[in-house]
């Protein structure tokens, strides 16, 4: 099932709003990381080097939680709790650019 984002919160996606990301580890203990993330107006898109620890846990166990704060008042946030949809290297470097023109300018 797809739940559309909240109207009152879709300006989240468009700040330098770091995510934090919970995946699970092998011992079922969670890992989280702040994370760049992305909104295409169907999917929360998030860029990993593929090895890494968060990518060999998404794609081992794909429940994954997305907290987007809000970077002016982290008191306003967004918690996205799904499953990975897709794991893809296809735009992977157009994606990167684009997300570290957003959050580093």
């Amino acid at each position: 099932m797809t739940t559309a984002m909240p109207p009152s919160h879709l300006d989240l996606c468009e700040k330098k709003a770091f995510a934090y990301l919970a995946t699970h580890l092998q011992d079922a203990a969670i890992l989280v990381n702040p994370v760049w993330c992305d909104y295409d107006g169907t999917y929360v898109l998030i860029n990993s080097v593929q090895g890494r620890l968060k990518d060999r846990m998404m794609r081992r166990h794909p429940n994954v939680t997305v907290c987007l704060a809000d970077p002016e008042n982290p008191y306003r946030y967004l918690e996205i709790r799904g499953r990975v949809a897709d794991v893809t290297t296809e735009g992977a470097e157009a994606h990167i650019d684009r997300m570290a023109k957003k959050y580093l300018d």
